[in-house]
């Protein structure tokens, strides 16, 4: 008991060990330390993170005037922005950084998990989602989702400390915080705070007498308070600008990609070629043609005659300008079309998700995470059917998978998309192999409880 106890104290600078080692191997052994910004959106992320901290505002602009902007959000570029003013515009400080979110993730998951399961199936899920390759190499990104994913770890470890009867001003006020921040930074998880609030208030309804909490109205308002205490000054801006709180203005473009990719003249894969042949030269007409119409119309565009800044109406009429060539593209498919398409749509978004260096991807390397995805999905297969009877009472842990799915029928997909629903994934991996160790050890009797990888656990 007490060699339990001290590995269970060590675990967490284990797991800080393990992320430090993989920083080394990714930023030095793999030379991205030097590299530059990384990402397809990381030189946007940055640009606008480059405005916040010089002008605090929110600018896709590389010069003089800077034109404010509605495209996304700005949480992700905010979190760059606080790390520049601390590391004066240093890529390489923002990849130590979320090595660091990495760690910190996976010591919330190890929390998450010990509140409902056992100490092994803790420790195995924290040390699974630490070493899972494609969160190592986003680490080193100019990207979202690691920043994303340790933001729904902790979402739903909040969650899971309220169910289990802590304060409830306290973490429901950090519930709203957390929910804001996650739509900040991916706008499309928006209505997780409504999706949460739903499933916490059919918990108190049909759940158990030990389910059920008290006090959940009080959580509930001091979560919509958190919540609006983190949109509202984003929400007041774009008041301001264009006389509606509007989240953003970039829907419209993923909506439009999403329905190609559901007509087949985009694949799911997404392909390199298909984003230098299709995606960026439309972008490129699509915006000159607005642009120029902003320019030469300018006195019979309603909003230009309202005041609202010619930056933020290219955005808004290049949104409005993607809905209607979505709305034509799914007027063109029919039902089964789209139903037949959703199993593989589905596939592609829970894919393997290659992040490495260009150089890996090409060789033995890129197989190697194929077949690690499959185990560790073939692992999960079991532990979840091991847990079937209490699925229902652990909504928490398998609300982000199953919501970046729904959300993904709608917008369009990449498998990054899917990373912060991964953890999640990774805890019923952990949850398989511990049983299917546990059943060969008691089947077969040759398993050597004290050599085995598991039983160190």
């Amino acid at each position: 008991m007490a060699a339990t106890t001290v590995w269970m104290r060590r675990f967490p600078a284990i797991i800080l060990m393990i992320v430090a080692l993989e920083a080394i191997l990714v930023l030095f052994l793999l030379g991205q330390w030097h590299a530059d910004i990384l990402g397809g959106d990381g030189n946007s992320y940055h640009q606008v993170a480059v405005n916040l901290s010089k002008y605090f505002k929110v600018s896709y602009s590389t010069a003089l005037p800077i034109e404010p902007s509605l495209y996304r959000p700005p949480g992700y570029s905010a979190f760059l922005a606080l790390i520049y003013s601390i590391g004066g515009y240093s890529i390489p400080l923002v990849r130590v950084v979320q090595f660091l979110l990495v760690f910190l993730t996976a010591y919330w998951l190890f929390r998450l998990v010990l509140s409902s399961f056992d100490a092994r199936t803790a420790k195995l899920s924290s040390l699974l989602f630490a070493t899972y390759p494609p969160v190592v190499f986003l680490a080193a990104f100019h990207l979202t989702e690691v920043l994303t994913t340790c933001i729904a770890v902790g979402l739903i470890l909040i969650v899971e400390k309220y169910r289990a009867g802590g304060s409830v001003f306290t973490l429901g006020f950090g519930l709203g915080i957390a929910s804001g921040a996650l739509a900040l930074v991916r706008p499309s998880m928006v209505l997780c705070l409504p999706v949460i609030v739903l499933g916490l208030f059919l918990t108190m309804v049909f759940g158990t007498k030990q389910d059920r909490r008290g006090g959940l109205w009080a959580a509930v308002a001091a979560a919509v308070f958190g919540f609006a205490l983190i949109l509202s000054p984003w929400l007041v801006r774009n008041m301001f600008l264009t006389g509606t709180p509007a989240l953003g203005a970039g829907s419209g473009e993923s909506l439009y990609f999403s329905a190609l990719q559901y007509n087949g003249e985009i694949s799911y894969a997404f392909t390199a070629t298909e984003w230098q042949e299709r995606y960026f030269p439309e972008m490129r007409t699509r915006r000159e043609a607005i642009s120029k119409r902003v320019n030469s119309d300018a006195a019979t565009i309603p909003l230009i005659k309202a005041g609202v800044p010619p930056s933020v109406v290219e955005e808004m009429l290049l949104g409005e300008d993607f809905r209607q060539s979505t709305v034509e593209v799914f007027r063109r498919l029919t039902p089964t079309q789209v139903i037949k398409s959703i199993p593989i749509r589905v596939a592609y978004l829970w894919s393997t998700c290659d992040f490495s260096p260009q150089a890996l991807q090409q060789g033995v390397f890129h197989r190697f995470m194929q077949l690690h995805y499959v185990l560790l999905v073939l692992c999960a297969i079991p532990g979840i059917l091991l847990r079937w009877r209490r699925l229902p009472e652990e909504w928490p842990l398998w609300l982000f998978p199953v919501y970046l799915t729904a959300v993904h029928l709608i917008f369009h997909i990449e498998p990054r998309y899917s990373v912060p629903g991964r953890p999640f994934i990774l805890i019923y991996s952990a949850v398989g192999m511990i049983g299917i160790y546990d059943w060969a050890r008691a089947r077969f009797g040759s398993v050597n409880k004290s050599g085995s990888p598991l039983s160190m656990l």
